[in-house]
């Protein structure tokens, strides 16, 4: 049960017909009533027969194991090679000169035709299976070249000055590496984290981090590892950009193929029967090499999966790497595993990632170290608990490891930031939590010293849940009024700023709120809406827009500002003076998006929200700041809307009971003067004790990660100490992106009609009746910062083809149903503002 260890005989004993795929039709009585078993089979009896004297001879050792606890990475190994010998075997032929008297089956064919006999089908996977365990070397690629990637000119070469702190992080993993002469150059412990600036070049850097701790210091072979498909794509061109990888070494996954589709137009400027048998990735791909087989043709049967495998960058959303550790049934699990094997692991942007997901990373990385590879983790603001659990993680895996390979039980651990690098290696936990308190607080003083570029005040509002959005009004006014710049052409003042809300529904109400406000003489308000639940071509054109008018970086960023085209028209079309550009947006827009604003509002859920948010302002320019350019309201919208009578910083958030807080009156659960004088990261790398809301999250982050004395399923010292890594029940309990929305994907039609594919790809019109369609009014589309037309865009997407065919792949939007039938719910759905619950 929940919080308590379970161990390996203990979950043996427990072990009862309930654990089984249970028969409910057939009663008890009659499930031994057989007519037919595969002992009758002489090939099968020889097989057993052989394999029980061979076992035979290692009961000792076998016994020794099982009480030892030992014996994990051996029954990981040896499900892998089983699983992989039924994959195989499952794709082949029967055999024509197999005879058997039995006649039970294993297995059919693409016809649903009976194919394998059961007896041959279990003496073909087990020799399989022999052969694989041979093959695993082979899977470790110690010293196989072809999969990795070399002589990188660009990383070789010195960073630019504002980022040489990347080239001091590569010079001391090399003298650390020297220094320690026991350790295995080709496999080594290492855990590393990089807590480098937003802006500063992380992900650069760690790739340059990755081809110093290679083996010959001029090679890379591992995963990188993102929350995100935005992120996942942008960072595929930047590898490709700046690092030189080519197509055939750089694998891209990302599991859409519209989202690569319209990616990869933009980047070019313009248009132009037996479940065994499949592959082992059903994802889209974008790699353009296939590799020789090399003996793995018997277990890697096509082109996709070898290229997964064989890749030596593979660039992808985390999703698709953590089915090695989430998969409990069937073979997804099978082509991560292996990479790992052979790959190490970079995780980027980890504090992206909230609540139980953490656990689930927290099972990838020990699995990583169980399969002695190195790990880094990635992000300007990881928590002091995040660091310390994700270390325990790997280094417990790493023991497993390094008992079977006779490797030292030690680390080695690297700490990165744009100010320095340490590394040192540690054996326990309390030297690691000692090391990385000092490097942060002397990361905290440097980062004190620098130009202060965000300043945060608390925005009054009342009680009253109906004067919020203009009280979010008033702040952007105040803001503007602060922060702005000036059209040269028309002497007008210009902002452009953002409005954090916390939920969807709130997101699309503000905005119809700004459209509609009466704004003081002199002054007007151009927005939109972002946020997820958007048909995906709208949502692309938005991004691609936003991406391009937000760099801001340069000496000409204004200029670049005010010759665009939709800028433009809206400043020399309104009599205003005063023209204030705000763009109302959900989390989506907290990670993933390269956004620089003059000044944010945000509706408050979490102290991390603020700091996420605080990315976006000021992000590209280096500016000095002497007025609050961001403000948190006083409440946010729950809080108001419950009367305080509910959890309110939660979805998203980290608050769970309503006693977690004392307040949700901000001015009373965060330090003001704080955020007054300087809005950055300490209160969340650091365990400050000056504000509540701050201390909550590390309340929160402390008993998923490192709360040591829980050891029940539901946890991850659960998974790394105790047997409940047997069973499924883990990720039954907590799985990654455990979304209880249950969304439901639909399609929008040319016709403007709402259509989902059923099982066979055929598709069925839905929600007639319960999607409304809405139109904004002439003087709400006015006050539109961007217009799009879904028809025109389809159009052009499709060229000469089908439009219909078009908008069910790119009129792609996921529906919200919490649970409840469609049938039951209401929702309304604007062209230009998206999908909102009625």
């Amino acid at each position: 049960g929940k919080t308590k260890p379970i161990s390996f005989k203990g979950l043996l004993n427990s072990i009862t017909r309930q654990w089984g795929y249970e028969n409910h039709i057939i009663e008890f009585k009659d499930w031994f009533k057989i007519t037919e078993l595969p002992s009758k089979s002489i090939e099968w009896q020889q097989q057993i027969k052989a394999s029980a004297i061979k076992l035979s001879d290692h009961i000792k050792q076998i016994s020794t194991l099982v009480e030892g606890d030992d014996c994990r990475s051996i029954l990981l190994y040896s499900r892998l090679c089983l699983m992989l010998g039924d994959h195989y075997y499952s794709s082949c032929s029967k055999d024509k000169n197999w005879h058997s008297s039995t006649e039970l089956y294993a297995n059919t064919d693409g016809n649903h035709q009976l194919k394998q006999k059961l007896d041959e089908h279990l003496v073909g996977v087990a020799k399989q299976a022999n052969e694989n365990v041979k093959k695993l070397p082979q899977f470790e690629g110690v010293f196989n070249q072809a999969i990795r990637a070399k002589d990188k000119k660009a990383l070789n070469k010195r960073s630019p000055k504002d980022f040489r702190w990347q080239d001091i992080a590569v010079s001391e993993i090399r003298k650390w590496k020297k220094k320690e002469q026991a350790i295995d150059k080709h496999q080594f412990g290492l855990f590393a984290v990089n807590v480098a600036s937003t802006g500063k070049g992380k992900t650069y850097a760690n790739a340059k981090i990755m081809q110093a701790l290679s083996a010959d210091g001029n090679s890379l072979r591992y995963v990188l590892a993102l929350g995100l498909r935005t992120l996942t794509l942008q960072t595929g061109d930047e590898y490709r950009e700046k690092i030189g990888l080519t197509n055939e070494e750089l694998a891209v996954l990302i599991g859409s193929k519209a989202i690569i589709d319209l990616h990869q137009q933009e980047k070019r400027g313009a248009r132009t029967g037996s479940e065994s048998q499949d592959s082992l990735l059903d994802n889209e791909l974008v790699f353009s090499k296939d590799f020789p087989e090399q003996g793995l043709d018997t277990v890697l049967r096509t082109q996709k999966d070898r290229q997964f495998l064989y890749a030596p960058v593979l660039t992808c959303t985390i999703d698709h790497v953590i089915q090695a550790t989430e998969v409990i049934r069937g073979g997804r699990y099978i082509l991560p595993t292996l990479r790992l094997m052979s790959s190490d692991l970079v995780i980027d942007e980890i504090d992206d990632f909230d609540d139980t997901d953490l656990i689930a990373i927290g099972r990838l990385i020990h699995l990583a170290g169980m399969l002695g590879r190195k790990v880094v983790i990635s992000s300007a603001t990881i928590p002091p608990d995040m660091a310390e659990g994700y270390f325990n993680a790997y280094q417990a895996g790493w023991k497993i490891f390094a008992k079977m390979r006779n490797k030292p039980t030690s680390i080695g651990c690297v700490w990165v930031d744009e100010f320095g690098t340490k590394a040192k290696t540690i054996s326990n936990i309390g030297d690691y939590t000692k090391k990385h308190d000092k490097f942060i607080s002397k990361r905290i003083k440097s980062l004190n010293q620098e130009v202060i570029k965000r300043k945060a005040n608390i925005a009054p509002c009342s009680t009253n849940a109906d004067e919020y959005f203009d009280a979010i009004k008033q702040a952007i006014m105040e803001k503007h009024k602060h922060h702005n710049f000036v059209d040269t052409k028309t002497g007008k003042t210009i902002s452009i700023g953002v409005v954090r809300v916390a939920n969807v529904d709130p997101c699309i109400e503000l905005t119809k709120h700004l459209l509609a406000a009466d704004m003081p003489e002199g002054s007007c308000i151009k927005t939109m809406a972002y946020h997820s639940r958007q048909v995906l071509l709208m949502r692309h054109e938005q991004e691609k827009y936003l991406d391009k008018i937000l760099k801001r970086n340069g000496d000409h960023w204004e200029e670049d500002v005010l010759e665009d085209e939709v800028i433009r028209k809206h400043v020399d079309g309104i009599n205003a003076k005063n023209v204030i550009f705000v763009l109302v947006a959900t989390p989506v827009e907290e990670v993933g998006r390269d956004h620089d604003f003059d000044w944010a509002v945000i509706e408050p859920s979490s102290y991390r929200s603020f700091i996420q948010m605080a990315g976006r302002v000021l992000r590209h320019r280096e500016k000095e700041v002497t007025e609050p350019n961001i403000a948190i309201m006083k409440y946010n919208l729950r809080a108001l809307k419950t009367g305080g009578k509910k959890v309110a910083f939660r979805w998203p958030g980290y608050q769970r009971n309503l006693d977690d807080l004392s307040s949700y009156d901000l001015e009373k659960i965060v330090d003001t003067t704080e955020l007054i004088e300087r809005l950055d990261a300490s209160n969340r790398v650091q365990k400050t004790n000056s504000s509540e809301l701050a201390d909550l999250e590390h309340k929160v982050i402390h008993e998923l990660l490192t709360s040591y004395e829980s050891k029940g399923p539901e946890s991850l010292q659960g998974w790394i100490y105790s047997g409940w890594w047997l069973t499924g029940i883990p990720q039954t309990l907590v799985r990654f992106r455990n979304n209880t929305s249950m969304d439901k994907t639909l399609f929008l039609t040319i016709d403007d009609g709402f259509v989902e594919k059923n099982d066979k790809g055929k598709t069925v019109p839905v929600a007639r009746d319960n999607i409304v369609r809405e139109e904004l009014s002439e003087e709400k589309s006015d006050n539109l910062w961007l217009m799009r037309d879904y028809e025109r865009l389809l159009s052009n997407q499709a060229g000469k083809g089908d439009l219909e065919e078009t908008a069910l792949t790119y009129g792609e939007i996921n529906l919200p149903l919490y649970g409840e039938e469609l049938k039951n719910q209401q929702f309304v759905y604007n062209e230009q503002l998206g999908l909102a619950t009625n």
